[in-house]
């Protein structure tokens, strides 16, 4: 299996400072925004507005690491993206 990038570039999730964060870069490498919110949906939100993505599959996976990361915001606990 062939792994498809997104045209729209790739995402690194943290936790910081209470929130959320994404970063929304560039196949590229090239920082393009830094999209912040306490919770998953709002950012994923943020995100399907800006179309900050192309591809189905890339959505359900960004919307996955947003929720684990919502969680491990909510409990205190680490966030590592896979």
């Amino acid at each position: 299996m062939v792994l498809e990038l997104d045209k729209e570039g790739y995402f690194i999730i943290s936790i910081r400072q209470g929130h959320i964060i994404a970063e929304h870069y560039s196949n590229e490498k090239k920082l393009k925004k830094v999209y912040r919110a306490k919770t998953a949906n709002s950012i994923h939100l943020q995100i399907t507005n800006d179309d900050g993505i192309s591809l189905k599959d890339h959505s359900l996976y960004l919307m996955t690491e947003l929720k684990k990361a919502e969680v491990a915001l909510r409990t205190g606990n680490v966030y590592v993206q896979k």
